[in-house]
């Protein structure tokens, strides 16, 4: 039998997120949320698995994910300090990551201020030298 992050971490009290995360700090996965892959020692646990809408041409959508085979729950490393320690680095790199749109978005919108406030600028700029002021 085979389970996706999310019923792995339901087993253990842990969301998908927590239990992605754990996987990779214990040496089973790598990468980035949306974009995980086995490593060496996750060979031979993650199964891959494909699905599709089922429409041809242009409305065919497939999806692919990770599940990983039962054996693994022998392999992992989880307690209660171990699934504290990874609930707290998850929320400190949610944290983080809201941070850092917010910042982006600030960053964004006070470039759009600025490009108008300069369009503005040249329209009154120029609808004075038209008008003779």
């Amino acid at each position: 039998m085979t389970f996706s992050a999310k019923k792995l971490g339901r087993r253990y009290g842990l969301t998908a997120e927590e239990m992605n995360y754990l996987l990779k700090l214990q040496g089973f996965q790598k990468g980035e949320p949306g974009d995980y892959c086995p490593t060496e020692k996750g060979k031979r646990f993650m199964v891959s698995k494909t699905a599709n809408n089922g429409y041809g041409g242009y409305a065919a959508r497939a999806w692919e994910w990770n599940e990983w085979d039962e054996s693994i729950t022998s392999e992992l490393n989880i307690n209660e300090a171990v699934k504290t320690s990874v609930r707290e680095d998850v929320a400190r790199l949610r944290r983080e990551r809201r941070l850092r749109r917010e910042e982006e978005a600030e960053a964004y919108w006070a470039e759009q201020r600025k490009k108008n406030q300069d369009n503005d600028n040249k329209k009154r700029k120029k609808s004075r030298s038209i008008s003779g002021w």
